[in-house]
């Protein structure tokens, strides 16, 4: 293989993975094990993504997409949603969204 094919294949590959901060807004149970989640984010907009394996027991990603927590998200291009990889919590609640929420209700 030559050395163009080969960083044909990084360029592609580098292309599909991007991360974003985004706001978890909902969750909905998707197969046995996964998990489609709604986010906002600065960058992006409103996404769908699918968190795959999120609801088991040992999930790396399921602790960092609760309601309304901020998190720094790693994601790959899909063909129908983009699939989470990877997921860290940057604050455990939107400023002020939660106690606005409740004065609403």
């Amino acid at each position: 293989m030559s050395s163009t094919t080969e960083s044909d294949g990084t360029e592609r590959q580098a292309r599909r993975i991007y991360r974003c901060e985004a706001i978890v807004l909902s969750r909905v149970d998707f197969g046995e094990a996964d998990r489609v989640i709604t986010v906002y984010s600065r960058q992006h907009g409103k996404l769908r993504l699918v968190a795959k394996g999120a609801r088991r027991p040992l999930s790396r990603l399921g602790p960092h997409l609760e309601y309304f927590w901020r998190s720094q998200l790693m994601l790959v291009k899909g063909r129908d949603l983009d699939v989470v990889t990877g997921a860290e919590t940057v604050t455990a609640s939107a400023s002020g969204s939660t106690r606005n929420l409740q004065v609403s209700i």
